[in-house]
């Protein structure tokens, strides 16, 4: 038996496969989630130097100090969380289809990755202890800053997602948690990314799932679980009655954290220390009105430390 030969142009199937490729959702591991998938303009806003700074900033600031496994970042949480989001939100649509929150879907996703832009060096010790120590006579918070970083990254990165105006305001009360700001929208989504009401939502979904996981700590906390019986009730999301016990644990988690981790004594310690460091070298290094800049708060994360450890200017104590 004869073959006869296979005619084919490889710069066409090298095309195929590339325009397949740029179909197919992209996938990322996580010890968490294990395997979240993405679209791709998902993936050109984790691309972006405004998200890919959130690698240098620890999620759980100087508790790393005292409890060195606590390694993770903003970075790996927020996909984390924007992950959440979407599979929260797409499950009330797949049990209630009437609710019809396909394009909302987009935008609780895009506010879940990136809810933590505006954070500072050392995570809340920035906006708690630099920030009014330094500009006492301004508000400042984290969330404020996100929305600025998220004004920001859409002015200076082309990305191919199509955001009308009336969207970007949308996702950035979302980021707030303030549905005073975008009324004329489904009240309930509010409750997905910073619930107000009743502290229920997949930020803490995640960050509580992963520090204890970093921390080697257990938990019994089921979000997936709690995610599965959840449904749209009066405008808010609502959980089966059988989960109350699943609630609590939530909070149960919360409380062990605060106590053990995050208001640890040595680790309070560290953290008042840097901040005064911070704030010596604030005259120098002009850390503080870097939240006025979105270029200088973009080089603004954990290595500050380095720069003030090794700069060669002296600080002024008088």
């Amino acid at each position: 038996m004869s073959f006869s030969p296979c005619n084919y142009n490889t710069s066409d199937i090298s095309t195929f496969e590339l325009h397949v490729d740029s179909m197919l959702p992209k996938r990322i591991n996580d010890p968490i989630h294990g395997l979240m998938e993405f679209d791709d303009w998902v993936i050109q806003f984790i691309d972006t130097p405004h998200f890919q700074r959130l690698r240098n900033i620890k999620q759980l600031g100087t508790t790393y100090y005292v409890f060195p496994g606590a390694s993770h970042n903003r970075f790996e949480h927020s996909i984390g969380v924007a992950h959440l989001a979407y599979s929260l939100v797409k499950g009330l649509q797949d049990r209630q289809p009437d609710l019809e929150v396909e394009k909302d879907l987009e935008c609780v996703t895009l506010a879940a990755l990136c809810h933590d832009l505006g954070h500072g060096p050392f995570s809340h010790a920035f906006d708690n202890e630099v920030i009014p120590r330094t500009r006492p006579n301004i508000e400042w918070k984290h969330e404020i800053g996100s929305e600025k970083m998220f004004d920001h990254l859409l002015e200076t990165n082309e990305i191919d997602f199509e955001l009308g105006t009336d969207d970007v305001k949308f996702i950035k009360a979302l980021i707030a948690g303030d549905w005073s700001k975008c009324p004329n929208r489904s009240r309930y989504l509010f409750d997905v990314v910073a619930n107000k009401r009743n502290s229920i939502d997949v930020d803490k979904f995640d960050y509580l799932e992963r520090d204890c996981y970093y921390l080697g700590m257990k938990s019994v906390f089921d979000f997936s679980r709690l995610m599965r019986y959840s449904r749209v009730v009066d405008e808010q999301i609502a959980y089966y009655f059988k989960e109350c016990y699943n609630i609590y644990e939530l909070f149960q988690t919360r409380y062990s954290l605060h106590k053990q981790v995050y208001n640890h004594r040595v680790g309070k310690a560290i953290e008042y220390m840097l901040c005064d460091a911070l704030v010596e070298a604030d005259s120098i290094l002009g850390i503080s009105k870097s939240i006025d800049n979105p270029e200088d708060y973009l080089q603004l994360n954990d290595t500050i430390l380095n720069q003030i450890e090794f700069s060669k200017e002296p600080v002024n104590y008088s």
